[in-house]
């Protein structure tokens, strides 16, 4: 997809409401920034999705068959994610395409110091012989559509 300004920047945003509410606020706190794998990203990035948390990453899962499906969220921590990714035909076959891309894991907290889940995610990756540098977003990320700049 053309003009990805997430392949190079980022907007820092902070909490404008109470926490704990279901539906927060949230407000710009400058303009947008260099993302620090910009540089890495000459070629674009592959993205990784998906909700996660304190304990892990969520993830939807059809524990039932492709004619009767049964969608269920699991919870996939730390390594574990790191396993379910390279168990999916769908990653692996990103990855072999663009096997030198930055990969960014824009799940809110997945890079958080103290959960450490993108960290052992990303030992499985390698260990598995996956060469992408991986980032990962430490704090609540919100994505939006917004409207092309002008040039």
């Amino acid at each position: 997809m053309p003009n990805r300004l997430s392949d190079t920047e980022f907007v820092p945003e902070i909490r404008i409401d109470r926490a704990g509410r279901r539906e927060p606020s949230w407000k710009d706190r400058g303009p947008a920034q260099p993302a620090p794998w910009a540089a890495d990203a000459q070629d674009g990035m592959l993205y990784v999705h998906a909700h996660a948390g304190r304990r892990g990453f969520e993830i939807d899962a059809n524990v039932g068959t492709d004619d009767d499906p049964d969608w269920r969220t699991i919870l996939a921590p730390r390594r574990f994610f790191g396993h379910v990714l390279t168990a999916n035909r769908h990653f692996l076959a990103a990855s072999g395409a663009a096997p030198r891309r930055p990969l960014l894991m824009l799940c809110c907290h997945a890079g958080n110091p103290d959960y450490g889940h993108a960290l052992h995610a990303a030992e499985v990756l390698h260990s598995e012989g996956l060469r992408h540098d991986v980032y990962a977003t430490v704090a609540q990320n919100w994505i939006e559509k917004t409207e092309p700049r002008e040039s």
